[in-house]
């Protein structure tokens, strides 16, 4: 029994890193550019300076593989980032004041 689930623990391993990279690379390939969503509210044209520095600011101008490293480390650490529509971190309840 006792190897049983020491089996199934490590073969967990590989299941969250495969559905970690899926997630990754889905939302990558969905159309739209966040930082151009972030600023399409504000009804009016938003200079791409201001583009790139809200891209440099998410990270998205780094490559790929970066991008994935930092996210799957910090997903490791239990760091699941910060909201980018409340600016509040994501492990925070809705009723929390802080």
């Amino acid at each position: 029994m006792t190897q049983y689930l020491i089996k199934r623990v490590l073969l967990m391993i590989p299941t969250l890193l495969g559905v970690g990279v899926l997630i990754f690379f889905l939302m990558r390939v969905v159309p739209g550019d966040i930082a151009e969503i972030r600023h399409a509210g504000e009804g009016s044209k938003v200079s791409q300076e201001i583009l790139q520095k809200e891209r440099e600011l998410l990270g998205l101008d780094k490559p790929l593989w970066h991008q994935f490293g930092v996210w799957i480390w910090d997903v490791a650490r239990g760091d699941f980032g910060i909201s980018m529509w409340t600016g509040r971190s994501c492990m925070k309840f809705p009723f929390d004041s802080n």
